[in-house]
């Protein structure tokens, strides 16, 4: 089944859904992430203005990677999505 990612609450119900299909709890997936269980908390709930460098780590951490891409039919969707998330906070940032 493919998922399309459009918004972040897209992106974070993608992850909610692969980690608890995984059978992990939010601590377990944030330890191996590298990341806080408040980051992977406000991921999931899609909030819009949450860091890209944290959401990385969380797709890329090893018991997740596999079973995430498999989202994705194809996936320079992926790289896609990430070029245009570093677009978008690069704006964000030249605004500040």
């Amino acid at each position: 089944m493919v998922t399309v990612i459009q918004t972040p609450s897209d992106l974070g119900a993608a992850l909610r859904c692969t980690r608890k299909r995984l059978k992990l709890t939010q601590p377990q997936l944030a330890l191996a992430a590298n990341v806080g269980v408040r980051f992977l908390v406000e991921l999931e709930a899609g909030k819009p203005t949450i860091q890209l460098k944290g959401v990385l780590r969380v797709i890329q951490a090893r018991m997740l990677q596999a079973d995430f891409m498999a989202h994705f039919a194809d996936r320079s969707l992926l790289e896609k999505m990430i070029v245009l998330i570093e677009r978008r906070c690069a704006l964000m940032m030249e605004r500040l």
